[in-house]
């Protein structure tokens, strides 16, 4: 695709971004990132056969969607959700599956989060809701100084794991004991609201963890996925709430993001703004878009 964007002549093909995304993925003796992905299970458990894991990799979706409805969670308390994701593995496997063979679907936000990172003169990197580390690598990589945070003690091991395999240095934060105490220059939080009845909570969290200034870059796909019940929100309307948790929408980088992303997200910056200003904001923004009253119906 070729597009214009700041009067000049750009040109990226989702060729190279997938080139850049598995260079930083892919283990340095692998040739090729879905062979990485099996090599790295194969490592990891141990006490499972190639057949077993090959099963759980290429069945991950529908796999961990069955452990769903089996352990049916109370999707109201943050607890049961907690409990939950932190009762199995088999997160791992759906998450080296969408990194690998469903790339194109989402992961690759990362690399182009990676490239306005790099833009806006970013260095210090905090990715929430971080599940296997894959974007932390690709971040990493690139001289970022980097901190994953999740709240599923599986996904932690598993991300420490591949930094020490490769050489790498990540912080690691449990969400559920802990939180970040710097000031980051960029948060991702790609895929994560959607999983928790609370929403906003994150986001707050997501605000106190940047430097003033700072920026949150997201995706929040709140539609039903029939593939994936675990996706628990669908309220649309809910992304008027945004701004009013104390950032501003940067729109002037929409078209950035739009000519070179994929699967466009959004990049919120963090501002210092009264409680009596959030508060316009949230009645402007939710209660008073010109869209209300027809989303409301819809």
């Amino acid at each position: 695709m070729e597009t214009k964007t700041d009067g000049a002549s750009f040109r990226m093909t989702i060729s190279e971004y997938r080139q850049k995304w598995d260079s930083a993925i892919c283990l340095p003796e692998a040739s090729e990132i879905i062979r990485s992905a099996l090599q790295e299970l194969g490592e990891y458990f141990t006490s499972l056969n190639r057949e077993t894991i090959e099963k759980r990799f290429w069945n991950a979706t529908r796999l961990f969607s069955e452990y769903w409805e089996k352990k049916s969670p109370d999707v109201k308390s943050g607890k049961a959700l907690i409990d939950f994701y932190n009762s199995t593995d088999l997160e791992i496997f759906e998450l080296m599956h969408y990194h690998s063979v469903l790339r194109d679907e989402g992961p690759l936000n990362y690399v182009c989060a990676l490239n306005l990172a790099e833009r806006l003169h970013c260095r210090t990197f905090l990715d929430y809701g971080s599940g296997i580390g894959s974007g932390g690598l690709l971040f990493a990589k690139a001289g970022f100084n980097m901190t994953l945070c999740d709240i599923s003690s599986p996904l932690l091991e598993f991300s420490k794991w591949r930094f020490e395999k490769r050489g790498m240095k990540a912080e690691c934060i449990d969400l559920k004991v802990g939180k970040f105490q710097g000031s980051a220059d960029l948060v991702t939080c790609f895929e994560v609201l959607e999983h928790t009845p609370d929403p906003l909570r994150i986001l707050k969290d997501c605000w106190s963890s940047l430097r003033e200034g700072g920026y949150l870059i997201l995706t929040a796909p709140f539609g039903k996925d029939p593939e994936r019940p675990m996706h628990i929100v669908h309220h649309p309307r809910l992304k008027l709430k945004f701004r009013a948790q104390g950032f501003e929408i940067r729109r002037d980088l929409k078209a950035w993001v739009r000519n070179r992303c994929h699967e466009p997200f959004l990049v919120l910056q963090k501002v210092n703004r009264s409680a009596a200003g959030n508060l316009f904001c949230l009645f402007r923004d939710y209660y008073f878009h010109r869209d209300s009253k027809k989303s409301k119906r819809e």
